[in-house]
């Protein structure tokens, strides 16, 4: 399976949750720049494009999020997905947000194993279940990099 098989939902589901983990250290590396430009790539960049504006659309908050992801029930997409979500977050320095998102999948996906160890607890939490009222994975600054990849790639 790959990402271009995923059906609607679960395309909408892993734009959500790749924006929870590039957001979850309130910035975008160069290498998450890359990795999302390979994501969309993968899925189509329509279609892509389409799955983030049903998001911004769709979750207001991270339950939307996390509920609409307790409805995917194909193995090979969860797998898929958590597997998209690991490559991201370990394109830089794994943190402890980013742990919690994994491992919550993981568990609720029921497959198995741990992302990682949960070395950063000094987190704010207050904000963890709300984004942005702009669901956009790419801001300006974000924007520059995806443009020095594509410059790169010419």
């Amino acid at each position: 399976m790959e990402l271009a098989d995923l059906d609607q939902v679960e395309q909408v589901v892993l734009v959500g949750l790749v924006k929870a983990i590039v957001h979850a250290d309130e910035q975008v590396s160069h290498d998450e720049g890359q990795i999302i430009r390979a994501l969309a790539n993968s899925v189509g960049k329509e279609a892509w494009n389409r799955r983030v504006q049903e998001a911004s659309a769709r979750f207001t908050n991270a339950d939307d999020l996390f509920n609409l992801a307790r409805t995917i029930e194909r193995p090979a997409a969860r797998e898929l997905i958590h597997s998209a979500l690991r490559a991201l977050a370990e394109s830089d320095e794994i943190i402890a947000a980013e742990v919690q998102i994994l491992d919550w999948i993981a568990e609720v996906w029921q497959l198995g194993g741990s992302a990682g160890p949960r070395a950063i607890e000094d987190e704010d939490e207050s904000d963890s279940n709300t984004f942005d009222d702009d669901f956009v994975l790419f801001d300006d600054e974000e924007a520059e990099v995806e443009a020095e990849v594509e410059e790169e790639e010419a």
